[in-house]
């Protein structure tokens, strides 16, 4: 039988690298993920590509993986998924 490994988990930031935490909830990169990913499902849009989207994906995945840590640190704010759905309301108002 064949197992496929985990997929692995990225370190956390050094105190150094910390503020890019921050850049994940930032509105801008917010619109620029939301459009991004509205771009790539709209099939009459001319200027999209499927690395943009992968790339998309993996900023929203890094969120997500900021959160989680911060919860189980005991921080039950979880500020990506508070700020993305933020911006998905306003996008779509």
């Amino acid at each position: 039988m064949i197992t496929a490994l985990p997929i692995p988990q990225p370190p956390r930031w050094t105190a150094r690298f910390r503020a890019i935490s921050a850049l994940l909830t930032c509105d801008l990169m917010l619109h620029l993920l939301y459009t991004v990913l509205a771009r790539v499902v709209n099939k009459r849009c001319r200027v999209r590509a499927e690395s943009h989207a992968e790339r998309a994906l993996h900023l929203i995945t890094l969120g997500l993986h900021e959160d989680k840590l911060e919860y189980e640190a005991g921080n039950r704010n979880l500020s990506f998924v508070l700020a993305l759905q933020s911006e998905l309301t306003d996008s779509l108002l």
